[in-house]
């Protein structure tokens, strides 16, 4: 039974300016990066002390988050197995929180000057993401039993998928493939592969508004559709809905459609059809209950969208209603 089986006790003891209220450890996205038994580990702060307690199997990427009041939520950091301490300012959102431990001293020491090498190099977001994935690539190579590694790839693979993801998680040690959160990451990567640009998009098991079973891809009379992932209580998502209504009203009746893929849980299937209804959304509404099969293929930021064409060969990602609609209006010329 090697390290990575063997579960070891934590302690965090922290502290924050604030006198009381509860204060939650938030995992890194998916809880399946994480061993079955994690759970959101919840503490009350008592005169702006607070501590944690329970068991871990290696560094784990979390982060902070303060319920009781304010809007506090921390930048990623690293809990290791052992005590450590943690101190947390609640005026500064996402800062990074003081904690001594040996995958912090790497995190901040290594990784960090690495990306500020980078970002100093280029600020274009679409060249500064590939560069930020090629130097992750050569770090793991330098370090592949890299807890940090790890996580930076799982952290990467949020914004998109992209090969050199594929290829630095190869280079990582095989004892870190085979944790729990390396196992789950291989998977999401699979996944993801069959979401690039002139695939076909995949086979989805879906559920429509009268909670009949459809599946995606299906027939379409429409030269171009758009695959939009959101949900009900989604700002970012519904702050789209005027745009695409407007685009939808010019060119439903030339071939284009919308197939809206929901992810919301069956509690929240009333308010899902009910924003439907209320903002006149009338293109295709389909659900993915507890968004499980989006999580399958790594769709974890809403909204997220696929253009694709009448074979639903996918032809672009997270197109922006502007960019959707002068792509629209040059093929109806």
């Amino acid at each position: 039974m090697n390290s990575q089986q063997i579960s070891s006790s934590f302690e965090l003891a922290g502290t924050i300016n604030v006198d009381t209220g509860r204060i939650e450890l938030l995992p890194e996205g998916d809880i399946s990066y994480y061993p079955s038994g994690i759970k959101q580990l919840t503490a009350r702060i008592k005169n702006g002390h607070f501590a944690f307690a329970g068991t871990i199997l290696y560094p784990y990427g979390l982060r902070l988050i303060l319920r009781s009041s304010g809007n506090y939520i921390s930048n990623y950091f690293y809990l290791e197995p052992g005590r450590q301490k943690i101190v947390c300012n609640a005026d500064s959102i996402r800062e990074t929180p003081q904690i001594i431990n040996h995958t912090m001293t790497e995190y901040r020491t290594n990784y960090l000057p690495a990306v500020a090498a980078i970002k100093q190099k280029f600020d274009v977001y679409e060249t500064l993401n590939d560069e930020l994935k090629a130097m992750l690539f050569h770090y793991v190579k330098k370090r592949p039993y890299s807890y940090v590694a790890l996580w930076e790839i799982v952290r990467q693979l949020h914004s998109g998928y992209d090969p050199l993801l594929d290829s630095a998680f190869m280079e990582l040690s095989l004892e870190i493939k085979k944790s729990i959160t390396g196992k789950a990451l291989s998977g999401k990567l699979y996944a993801a592969r069959v979401l690039q640009i002139g695939l076909i998009f995949p086979r989805l098991e879906l559920l429509d508004t009268n909670n009949r079973n459809v599946v995606i891809p299906g027939k379409n009379s429409s030269k171009y559709i758009l695959v939009d992932f959101w949900f009900s209580h989604c700002m970012p998502c519904l702050q789209q809905v005027p745009k695409y209504k407007e685009i939808y009203q010019q060119y439903s009746q030339k071939g284009f459609e919308i197939v809206a893929i929901s992810i919301d849980n069956k509690k929240n299937i009333p308010a899902w059809k009910n924003v439907i209804r209320e903002k006149k959304m009338n293109w295709i509404h389909y659900l993915d209950m507890d968004g499980k099969l989006s999580a399958n293929l790594s769709i974890d930021e809403f909204p997220t969208n696929f253009l694709v064409d009448n074979s639903w060969k996918i032809i672009s990602k997270n197109i922006e209603p502007d960019q959707l609609n002068s792509f629209l209006k040059e093929k109806s010329q």
